[in-house]
């Protein structure tokens, strides 16, 4: 193989991946020995073959070691400072009152009453004690505005700014339910190690100072001027969009519409990458050269703005692989040389992971390096295939590739992928290469010269129109739930084992052998094996009851053996007023940000039964965006949903959406499967909210699995327990979901005596403003010798049941 860079990426890669999961002795020794043998062999031999695996050691090798030399310098002065020598061993939240000086070293995002940024601190100090000097530590700021007037403050302030100012430090918290994403991971990959929170713009001074970030600040403001003239360009809705397809301004993008794409598999549109870049560079080379210029001047021109682009847009990984690619394509033209796809790509992911190691953990790597480099290796083959016309045959071998390529990727990190995704990308993105992001560029270029803006109005006029209806498409047939799968994530050895099939598959369709139906018959085989073990994986043979952490509220997702998947309430935020100033992009809506994530992280793609014990907003508030994701086939409901406009709302809905709907009543009762048996125990059809109260009316779930006993009571207080003591012949119980997130209003002596919980757990948000749990419910729960977990400590915690034993594990 004669691609020494290549050779390098390889060995670059795997030497990054076995520091981070072999000891690091045994990676110095194995690469030390290793090395030593194969350039003696070389030596004495002089054979090629032995010099590229001489060459791979040595990357192989330098990569371990740089990953290992810049992990262990990825600790921080902070924590030496407070007094910490390591991460606190407790569940509960430590904070520190401190007042720190720094620089603003990130364009500071708004997002309604909230804004955050990176802090490079300077110096510190602690309840009066001497300030003391910080070097190389970023703390992750958030800022809740007070007021109109501060968000119109905040909109004014600059990287490089210096800033004096009070902060509440805390630690990071990991994920708190399964599958959601690990934000403190995330800040620990970028050598940040605290965050610190404040209150309004009391106590913060601010001084405009030159800074080391003069240059980042220059391209702030350029990022902002451009942004600005988007703005002036196109309709508010599709302004958004065309910020991020040109300016990397994710944080543009409508929620909705970004959602719509995600479904769709088209969400790379939505950020710079290799398309973007590409459209980018063939438009200027060409329009250099349509205007007179000979290549290699041409060449050399869009090579020198090439870097511009790349810093204007904020330099994400995809975007300086390509910028990196297509400037070496560049230089080719320029010396007239051969160009080589896969020795440029490996070029970019030894410079990307010689800067930042840890990228090769990222979605944003990953897709972007093996996209490319399975287009690079497969797309020219497999066009000469397709019996179609040259341009067609060119976009669906494009589309194959990257779908075959991109499926799983896209269902580790992302645990979706829509039936539709190829023909979405076979249809769109060839509209928005030629079409869209190229008018969107002219129209920007126009603008930018006096009376622009004039003849900006055609291109514009043109994008804006394409848009609109590609929008209104992707609205319709994202509705479309039953072809947007959920797909739990695979494991190594299922990635590994789809990614050899498909190159079987490849080179059996590529190869030049007279018969090969044999062949294809034992590849398709085992591509259609592998692909429908992802479609329906082998599970275990245990329930498992997961009490999610969605804050102030209850969500509880039931998964049987065979599949059949319950949901008791979805979370919900207490519904306050607020401006318009204060709405943020993404909606606070644990449905949203929790809920569905952990189903789809699940697998699941419809769910059998949603029980809504009651009306609460906490409870109830989250099902929207559920009934929005999932088809669901049976709803049961108590305690005065139907009374309240909310509600009314979403059982109407539901009931649009195709779900049987009915009022939960005692006595309800269902075997599932054998072993499993659900069974209302309140409330009673006979009396109705008048009589008992929202809480009291709540449903009451009784699940026996196994010969073990739950029992899920929703928000219902004293007097809905003294009845269910009362009517039913209760006795201990293994598992018991608290009422009322552990109100003094419920869990009585008498009903804690009677159900005497060997396990009880309680579903409350950290520091909330209700004092859940009141201290004397958390004393019953001790006083009956029950282990007691809670959601705002424990994060969601999980039960596994089978015939074998009960088994609970928590993510903190």
């Amino acid at each position: 193989m004669r691609r020494p860079l290549v050779i390098l990426a390889v060995g670059q890669i795997l030497g990054i991946v076995g520091a981070t999961y072999l000891p690091a002795p045994l990676i110095l020794g194995l690469s030390g020995l290793g090395t030593v043998l194969v350039w003696g062999g070389w030596l004495y031999y002089n054979d090629r073959q032995l010099f590229m695996l001489a060459l791979f050691l040595v990357s192989w090798t330098f990569g371990a070691v740089h990953y290992i030399w810049l992990d262990g310098r990825n600790n921080s002065e902070l924590t030496q400072v407070l007094g910490l020598n390591s991460a606190p061993t407790s569940s509960k939240e430590q904070t520190y009152q401190v007042l720190i000086s720094g620089e603003i070293g990130s364009p500071p995002l708004v997002d309604g009453d909230q804004v955050r940024f990176r802090l490079v601190v300077e110096e510190l100090s602690q309840q009066g004690e001497p300030v003391l000097a910080i070097q190389n530590e970023e703390v992750m700021v958030w800022v809740r505005l007070q007021g109109q007037e501060e968000q119109e403050k905040v909109l004014a302030w600059k990287r490089g700014w210096k800033v004096q100012m009070p902060l509440e430090l805390s630690l990071p918290l990991a994920a708190t339910n399964p599958g959601a994403f690990d934000y403190k991971q995330y800040l620990y990959r970028q050598h940040i190690h605290w965050m610190g929170s404040h209150e309004g713009l009391d106590g913060i001074q601010l001084a405009e100072k030159e800074s080391g970030q003069w240059l980042q600040a220059w391209f702030d403001e350029q990022r902002s001027r451009f942004s600005a003239r988007i703005e002036s360009l196109f309709p508010e809705q599709i302004a958004g969009l065309v910020k991020g397809m040109l300016l990397g301004l994710r944080t543009e993008v409508p929620y909705e519409i970004e959602e719509d794409f995600k479904r769709l598999g088209l969400v790379h549109i939505l950020a710079i990458s290799g398309l973007h870049v590409g459209v980018l560079v063939a438009c200027i080379y060409s329009s250099l050269k349509w205007i007179g210029m000979i290549r290699e001047v041409a060449a050399g021109v869009t090579l020198m703005l090439l870097p511009v682009y790349v810093l204007l847009t904020g330099a994400g990984i995809p975007v300086v692989r390509a910028a990196i690619m297509a400037g070496m394509m560049l230089v080719a033209v320029i010396f007239r040389k051969y160009t080589d796809s896969l020795s440029f790509l490996a070029l970019a992911s030894l410079c990307i992971l010689l800067c930042n190691p840890y990228a090769l953990f990222t979605a944003g790597y990953q897709l972007s390096f093996v996209l490319t480099w399975a287009l690079v290796v497969g797309v020219s083959p497999l066009r000469r295939l397709l019996l179609a016309p040259k341009w067609i045959s060119a976009v669906m071998a494009v589309t194959i590739i990257a779908q075959l390529a991109s499926f799983p990727l896209a269902i580790l990190h992302f645990h979706q992928y829509s039936l539709l995704s190829a023909v979405s990308n076979f249809l769109l993105v060839p509209i928005i290469s030629l079409i869209v992001i190229p008018g969107a560029f002219l129209s920007l270029l126009l603008s930018a010269f006096p009376l622009g803006e004039v003849f900006a109005f055609l291109p514009s006029w043109i994008v804006s129109t394409v848009l609109t209806y590609l929008l209104a498409l992707t609205e319709v047939i994202s509705q479309w739930r039953f072809l947007h799968w959920s797909w739990r994530p695979p494991s190594l050895w299922w990635i590994s084992l789809y990614g050899l099939i498909c190159v079987l598959v490849f080179l059996v369709e590529t190869s030049v052998m007279k018969s090969r139906w044999r062949a294809r018959i034992v590849s398709y085989s085992l591509f259609l094996l592998v692909c429908g073990y992802a479609v329906h994986p082998w599970g275990t043979e245990s329930l498992r009851v997961t009490f999610l952490d969605v804050g102030q509220g209850d969500a509880i997702v039931i998964e049987t053996p065979v599949g059949y998947t319950m949901l008791i309430d979805g979370g919900g935020v207490l519904p306050f007023q607020k401006e318009k100033w204060q709405e943020r992009r993404r909606p606070q809506d644990p449905g949203q940000s929790v809920v569905v994530p952990y189903l789809t992280y699940r697998g699941v793609r419809q769910l059998d039964l949603i029980v809504l014990t009651h009306g609460d907003q906490d409870h109830m508030g989250g099902v929207f965006a559920v009934m929005d994701r999932f088809p669901v086939k049976h709803v049961l409901y108590g305690g005065g949903l139907d009374e309240s406009p909310e509600g009314i709302t979403l059982l109407h809905q539901l009931h649009e959406q195709g779900s049987r709907v009915e009022m939960a009543t005692d006595g309800q009762s269902q075997e599932v499967e054998e072993g499993i048996t659900w069974t209302i125990l309140h409330p009673s059809a006979t009396e109705g909210i008048e009589q008992k109260g929202r809480n009291d009316a709540s449903v009451v779930l009784y699940l026996q699995a196994y010969g073990y006993q739950l029992l899920f009571t929703g928000d219902i207080e004293a007097e809905g327990e003294e009845e269910i003591v009362t009517k039913w012949e209760l006795t201990a119980v293994d598992v018991l979901k608290v009422a009322h997130h552990g109100s003094r209003t419920s869990s009585t002596s008498l009903f804690m005596k009677r159900v005497k919980p060997q396990v009880a757990i309680i579903s409350a948000g950290r520091k909330n403003r209700y004092g859940h749990p009141a201290p004397e419910v958390v004393e019953r729960i001790e006083t009956e010798g029950s282990t007691l977990f809670r959601t705002d400590e424990h994060g969601a915690i999980t039960i596994l049941i089978s015939e074998q034993g009960m088994l609970i594990e928590t993510m903190r």
